[in-house]
């Protein structure tokens, strides 16, 4: 059954703890539909101290297009392996205007391990889990 998530703030969280060993993950999602042109969204990643990081303070993407967000531990605040053992949260915000995503079964979290080189296969995650909106 397809699900509509419509409002000001949008929340999606994975549906199990992040594995208890990984370098990166991904966030898989599609973009939201907008409920004017002007609406511009916000997303960030829930911080498990509770506070927030700001991915992107103006959204632009095509509506309903297959996206990803990659975190590695290029970015220093939203260091990946602070979420091992722990849910990743992500919130979409709008500030002049609704925002709205379809189905839950196209947002996901993919969780990568460094090689022998220390290199990351974003093509190659060692395990997946769901995203779902609360």
């Amino acid at each position: 059954m397809k699900r509509k998530w419509i409002g000001n703030k949008i929340v999606f969280r994975s549906s199990a703890p992040a594995p208890a060993e990984f370098d990166a993950f991904s966030f898989f999602y599609r973009g939201p539909l907008l409920e004017r042109f002007s609406t511009q969204v916000t997303m960030s990643f829930r911080l498990p101290d509770g506070n927030e990081h700001a991915v992107t303070d103006d959204l632009l993407v095509q509506a309903c297009s297959h996206l990803r967000t990659d975190v590695s531990d290029r970015n220093p605040t939203v260091n990946p392996r602070q979420y091992r053992g722990k849910p990743i949260t992500v919130l979409f915000r709008s500030r002049n205007g609704r925002i709205r995503f379809r189905s839950d079964d196209d947002y996901s979290f993919a969780f990568f391990q460094k090689d022998a080189k220390g290199q990351i296969n974003w093509r190659q995650p060692f395990q997946t889990v769901d995203a779902v909106a609360q």
